[in-house]
């Protein structure tokens, strides 16, 4: 390289502060049959993330669970996200505890609806 020619930068990457998730960075898509993943609603504030395991586990393979907690109190929320590896699981597991009685209440079970952020 001559002193002539002008050095050769990689233009910098825009990086800003809102959150990217895994599967749409570096141009990434995500495909609507990928999803894996289903919301649980109406769960008591005493649910915690051992009880959904053990309640979801026998459906199939659980990649994650997030169990929506008050920052203050640390008490559920009342919903929570479960992702299973495989999307037949996932649908075992809406048809076999959507309506399911757990802790006094009545679970609703659906395809959790990706975020369009």
């Amino acid at each position: 390289m001559s002193h002539d020619e002008p050095e050769r930068v990689q233009p910098a990457q825009r990086k800003t502060d809102k959150y990217v998730p895994p599967c749409l960075r570096d141009g990434g898509t995500r495909r609507a049959d990928d999803n894996t993943t289903i919301r649980v609603t109406n769960l008591s504030e005493d649910a915690c993330e051992t009880g959904l395991q053990e309640l979801f586990r026998p459906y199939g393979s659980i990649s994650r669970i997030y169990l929506a907690k008050d920052k203050n109190t640390g008490q559920s929320k009342g919903f929570a996200f479960i992702r299973f590896h495989r999307r037949e699981d996932a649908a075992r597991a809406i048809a076999g505890v959507s309506g399911f009685g757990y802790d006094h209440l009545i679970l609703n079970v659906e395809w959790a609806k990706p975020s369009n952020k």
